[in-house]
């Protein structure tokens, strides 16, 4: 009797195709709250790495005189399959809509010069890779020079690419950069 329970039993199994998103590009920085990626410390110089997993935000290179933001784009989806050309522009328009609408008060920052920042303009995701890093450089000694005043300096970042849609909410970003980290260097 309790062989009858212990036979093998044939099931019709049916498996079900499923439809997954399509790959997309984000900027993680834009993930922040706010789309506002604030830079108020930084850890390391540019000789040194970073100890036990912590990701740094800024990197200070005195040698070059620069502020180095290390940023990223990934691609989001379920495979990495193919490469993914990417670009990318220091575009303040995502400060100004949030000067219009509220969230930032421009007496309280202030955005950044465009002739004190440089970044690569392009990036390449490579095929099996889920993302591709790219730096953005600032002039250390002028804002070195605006730290005694405490000053708070933002500009916008954003990525658009003609090989994989771009995240409608997670495609531009906000970098912020809060010159009292200084006080401590």
């Amino acid at each position: 009797m309790i062989s009858a329970f212990l036979l093998p039993v044939s099931c019709d199994v049916k498996v079900a195709d499923s439809v997954y998103p399509a790959q997309t590009i984000y900027l993680p920085a834009a993930v922040q709250a706010d789309h506002i990626y604030l830079i108020d410390q930084v850890e390391g110089d540019a000789g040194s790495v970073p100890g036990d997993g912590n990701p740094y935000k800024a990197v200070i290179d005195y040698d070059c005189s620069s502020f180095m933001i290390p940023l990223a784009v990934y691609r989001s989806g379920i495979g990495n399959e193919g490469d993914v050309k990417v670009d990318i522009s220091l575009d303040d328009e995502i400060v100004d809509d949030m000067f219009i609408d509220g969230r930032l008060d421009p007496d309280e920052v202030r955005i950044l010069p465009y002739d004190l920042k440089e970044c690569e303009e392009k990036v390449v995701v490579r095929d099996g890779c889920s993302n591709a890093v790219f730096n953005v450089s600032v002039d250390l000694d002028w804002l070195m020079d605006r730290a005694q005043k405490n000053r708070i300096f933002v500009f916008g970042v954003s990525v658009s690419s003609k090989d994989r849609e771009v995240s409608e909410d997670y495609g531009r970003a906000v970098i912020m950069i809060d010159t009292a980290l200084f006080d401590s260097i």
